[in-house]
């Protein structure tokens, strides 16, 4: 069965997909990339999927729509993360540490967000992810039988426990003997980095203890500490990593534009409860 992460713009779907990377490698799977450049190559997801036949399909910025081009069963989770932390992760990131990309942020629109005062640019931030991120994860269906949900603050606090409950829902966890399946993992690991991904030992389903280990390598906290080189960023693109960082920065009128041009949202969302509003600096 096809495993499906459906990821969102500023939702740790970087972090995520470094996670899933790793599983898919030691457990002898293929992992495939689905963005936006690739499905155009290919002609859509359904030709991608159709093409690569992966095992793990990897879409960072997801939308209801292809979800619909899926022909064929899975399972997958998604992640989406308070919209008002969206604005402010965004902020901080494509002002500074984001990588460049005609498709995604643009020199021309790093550099405004250089010159603006912060609120301003807080107000150009929340009208360009209007267009898209916010847009995708307001008009999401949260209800697919076959599509676990998840919050950034849930993967990202309580990452063994809420990846456990992710991998138990798409049935890729059971007790192994951990010491052979480790020595599994490790072989994995070495023939990939040697470019023998033909040697690979194929293993249905991963172990706790494994997840443990690759969580605690793949932590926010070592990522922090040095090893962003190999994903290359030049400054620091995970910054906090926390959640409610939005009342530090969006003024009330703010969390009101967002409110409007997406009503309800943050009902809808499972964070009304979470808007208590802190004074912030404007400059």
């Amino acid at each position: 069965m096809l495993r499906v992460f459906f990821g969102q713009h500023k939702c740790a779907s970087q972090w995520v997909t470094l996670v899933i990377e790793r599983i898919c490698n030691e457990l002898g799977w293929k992992s495939v990339y689905a963005y936006e450049k690739v499905r155009t190559e290919h002609g859509g997801l359904r030709a991608l999927i159709n093409d690569e036949n992966p095992d793990f399909l990897i879409i960072p910025e997801s939308n209801v729509e292809l979800v619909g081009e899926i022909d064929r069963p899975f399972q997958g989770f998604h992640v989406i993360r308070d919209p008002r932390d969206i604005v402010v992760s965004g902020y901080f990131s494509h002002k500074g540490s984001h990588l460049l990309s005609p498709a995604g942020v643009t020199m021309e629109h790093r550099e405004k967000l250089q010159t603006l005062p912060k609120k301003a640019g807080m107000d150009l931030e929340i009208a360009t992810l209007a267009q898209i991120p916010l847009s995708n994860i307001y008009k999401w269906d949260y209800h697919h039988p076959s599509i676990l949900e998840t919050k950034f603050m849930e993967i990202t606090q309580a990452p063994l426990e809420e990846f456990t409950r992710i991998m138990v829902f798409m049935d890729m966890i059971e007790e192994k003997n951990d010491r052979l399946f480790g020595m599994k993992c490790f072989y994995n690991r070495l023939v990939k980095k040697a470019g023998m991904r033909a040697m690979r030992m194929r293993t249905e389903k991963y172990s706790v203890h494994q997840l443990e280990s690759t969580l605690e390598q793949l932590s926010f906290g070592n990522l922090k500490k040095g090893k962003l080189k190999s994903l290359g960023q030049k400054t620091d693109h995970y910054r906090k990593g926390m959640s409610g960082d939005w009342r530090d920065h969006l003024t009330p009128q703010q969390e009101e534009e967002i409110d409007r041009l997406f009503p309800d949202i943050f009902t809808k969302l499972g964070f009304a409860d979470q808007s208590e509003h802190v004074p912030t600096s404007t400059s």
